[in-house]
């Protein structure tokens, strides 16, 4: 259906960023993906995710969202900013 649409499947490596443009060349979306190791050293990429992951998720049942959370410029989209560090 979606090709039907006219989208097309992109093959991605998971790491290498790529902007996704609309038709007028604006970003709606990024692929970040995974960093590549400076130096071929391992870095800690999984345990950081999982831990933003949980966080976001324990995170969800303490957020409540104004009504301007919910008039998002870009479509009907919730939206609320937010940031997690470790002290």
């Amino acid at each position: 259906m979606l090709l039907e649409w006219g989208l097309e499947i992109f093959e991605w490596n998971g790491g290498t960023p790529y902007a996704i443009l609309d038709d007028e060349r604006h970003i709606i979306a990024i692929l970040a993906g995974h960093p590549f190791p400076m130096n071929s050293v391992l870095d800690d990429w999984d345990n950081i995710v999982m831990h933003a992951c949980a966080t976001i998720e324990a995170a969800h049942e303490e957020m409540h969202f104004m009504k301007g959370d919910h008039e998002h410029h870009r479509g009907p989209h919730i939206g609320r900013a937010f940031a997690t560090h470790e002290a």
